[in-house]
């Protein structure tokens, strides 16, 4: 993929949060942005571990208190095994 094919490339979005109201609320507001997409929603860091290895996303959306596990513990497995991912904690 050449520079500008990246550039012009949609950003893929992981949402992982506990709270189904909230995930499909920040869905709808990124699906307004045309250069966004979003590739896939989690409930917990079980679900979201599979997901940001199948989906590939540019940056995962994080619930900093998941109920089963903390989103600091998947920001620390996502950093560990997809380094090239972003997290950002809602």
């Amino acid at each position: 993929m050449s520079p500008s094919e990246a550039r012009s490339r949609k950003k893929r979005i992981l949402i992982v949060d506990d709270h189904a109201l909230v995930r499909h609320g920040l869905a709808e507001l990124i699906s307004d942005d045309p250069s966004l997409d979003v590739c896939g929603q989690a409930g917990s860091v079980q679900e979201a571990m599979p997901l940001v290895a199948s989906a590939r996303p540019d940056l995962v959306i994080i619930d900093i208190s998941l109920k089963e596990s903390s989103g600091l513990e998947l920001i620390k497995q996502i950093s560990k095994r997809h380094p090239d991912v972003k997290t950002l904690v809602s």
